[in-house]
């Protein structure tokens, strides 16, 4: 983060939090540990733009990550968490989980490789939602 901060970007897009829950961290920690990112960003490089996006839903169909699934719950708490500190500190929220989430909850399957991490048609999809909202 201090190199990052250090070469004042204009804009600055995060999405953290998918490991802590898979490392069973409690959403308080991830969502100070969020709330202080934010916050040293904002002060040592006040005119960065900050685009916070919600953490993506997980898919246990594919049995390889078995620590990220079944967190939807607690994702889509955190997320909300995620959009109030996006709110309080004047950043954009991106709210990339309901396009991302199926019927059921958990991350469309062909948009994934192992229900955590995106396929290139997943990050095809991110990429489309950023740029029809012209965030880049």
């Amino acid at each position: 983060l201090t190199d990052i901060i250090k070469g004042k970007p204009a804009k600055l897009f995060l999405m953290i939090g998918i490991n802590d829950i898979a490392r069973n961290f409690p959403d308080s920690i991830i969502i100070r540990n969020c709330q202080q990112i934010v916050q040293r960003i904002k002060t040592e490089s006040p005119r960065t733009k900050i685009f916070l996006q919600s953490i993506l839903p997980a898919n246990s169909v594919f049995d390889k990550l078995p620590a990220h699934y079944n967190k939807n719950a607690q994702i889509i708490t955190i997320n909300a968490a995620i959009a109030a500190i996006a709110n309080a500190f004047g950043a954009t929220y991106i709210d990339l989980y309901s396009s991302f989430v199926n019927k059921t909850g958990s991350l469309i399957e062909e948009l994934s490789f192992d229900g955590v991490h995106l396929t290139k048609k997943g990050y095809d999809k991110w990429l489309s939602i950023l740029k029809s909202h012209k965030y880049i």
